[in-house]
């Protein structure tokens, strides 16, 4: 069995690839839509496909409809499931006459996955020991029973993993949140700068199902009212708010970060002796310089020789932060917060 999910926010991808991998599948990502026919064009063929509706640049229904326009029989037949945020009166009508065949909202919800993959998968392709995903009830208990000591300020943690399955599944999701709300930040950040409403409008979106998925209703509630107040042209309360949302979107980070597995710390007994102090902030100052140059490869092979020396206290953080930032291009931000610790 073959499941393509598609969706631009990477957090909604790993959550959507959590809840469909009991079901034993071979499990295809897309980050747009433009990918998603790529995939479709290179002859892969999928047994279902769940489709993000707001996405930027190409949205969810245009991409089905050119998925549709295709022509083959494959193409014209594929089960497309809308993946959507607005679940509301009327939206079913909506997807199917753009050619979706049905809709599951976000966030997404075990017995909700199990009925559609039942309705929509060839039965021939179903397994039988699947069907008690649909009625999970006793793994989340043990969820329940498991996740007392995950308290996070903000979120409704005993909630969440009932509806995720699992302690682990939560906080596999809550890595996902914080090193992707370290990027989307600086991205909303941006998108104000540039009075970009219509793609700030769907990033609040996304940050409203990003935190919706872990019960941080406060927070889903708040980015709504952005992203409402976007598709009603009302920039002025954007402007005035956008950052009070913001500081609550970093609180919320900051709020999970004691439960954020960072990559294995060599033990003390195996790093290297700390650097004197002149000779680090040349390191560091080397670092920015090949963030200025654009040298991602050169700056990734500093960070990987200062984090096998004996750090001062919260740099190891810092550092595999600013990797992150590299990995992305996201030079600014990298040489942002090399700056910090430079300067401090």
């Amino acid at each position: 069995m073959k499941i393509l999910v598609v969706d631009d926010n990477f957090v909604n991808l790993k959550v959507a690839q959590g809840f469909i991998s009991p079901y034993k599948a071979d499990i295809t990502l897309a980050s747009s839509g433009f990918e998603a026919i790529d995939y479709i064009k290179s002859g892969e063929k999928y047994d279902i496909i769940f489709m993000d509706h707001m996405m930027p640049q190409m949205d969810g229904i245009e991409t089905t409809q050119l998925i549709r326009e295709m022509g083959t029989e494959y193409t014209s037949n594929v089960p497309i499931i809308a993946l959507t945020a607005n679940a509301i009166k009327g939206v079913e009508e909506m997807f199917i006459e753009s050619g979706l065949n049905d809709f599951i909202a976000k966030p997404l919800e075990i017995k909700r996955l199990g009925t559609i993959m039942h309705r929509w998968i060839p039965k021939d392709k179903q397994l039988k020991s699947l069907s008690s995903s649909r009625n999970s009830e006793p793994v989340q208990d043990s969820a329940k029973q498991s996740d007392a000591e995950i308290i996070i300020s903000g979120a409704d943690t005993e909630k969440a993993a009932r509806i995720l399955g699992s302690s682990e599944a939560l906080l596999e999701i809550l890595n996902v949140i914080y090193t992707d709300g370290l990027k989307k930040i600086p991205r909303i950040r941006e998108l104000l700068e540039h009075k970009d409403y219509k793609n700030y409008t769907i990033e609040v979106h996304a940050l409203k199902s990003v935190a919706a998925g872990i019960c941080a209703d406060a927070l889903s509630e708040h980015a709504k009212k952005h992203e409402f107040a976007g598709k009603e042209g009302n920039y002025a309360y954007i402007d005035s708010d956008a950052e009070a949302l913001l500081m609550e979107y970093s609180q919320l980070l900051e709020n999970i970060l004691p439960y954020v597995q960072l990559p294995e710390k060599a033990e003390e007994g195996q790093l290297a002796p700390p650097l004197a102090h002149r000779d680090y902030i040349a390191r560091l100052e080397q670092l920015i310089t090949h963030i200025d140059a654009f040298e991602a490869d050169e700056a990734a092979d500093l960070i990987d020789m200062l984090i096998k020396t004996k750090l001062p206290e919260g740099d190891f953080r810092k550092l595999h932060d600013i990797k992150n930032y590299l990995d992305d291009f996201m030079y600014e931000e990298a040489k942002a917060c090399t700056s910090e610790m430079l300067y401090r």
